[in-house]
């Protein structure tokens, strides 16, 4: 990755988490727990993308659904 690359992640890296920070507080919720959510829902979306189907959503869903 070329250093202009990398200073283009890590500053949107920095956007998404002070946005997580902001709805961790204003749902007095855990960072964690927040940020967590947001990553399932990344790989939710990549599925959705990847494959494009309505079985694998519903899979992804029900994975996500055993792990609250």
């Amino acid at each position: 990755m070329y250093e202009d690359e990398t200073v283009s992640v890590n500053s949107e890296v920095r956007y998404i988490s002070l946005e997580l920070m902001k709805i961790a507080a204003k749902e007095k919720r855990n960072f964690k727990e927040v940020a967590g959510e947001f990553v399932d829902n990344v790989y939710y979306m990549h599925q959705l993308i990847q494959h494009g189907s309505d079985t694998t959503a519903s899979v992804v869903e029900a994975k996500r659904a055993t792990r609250r």
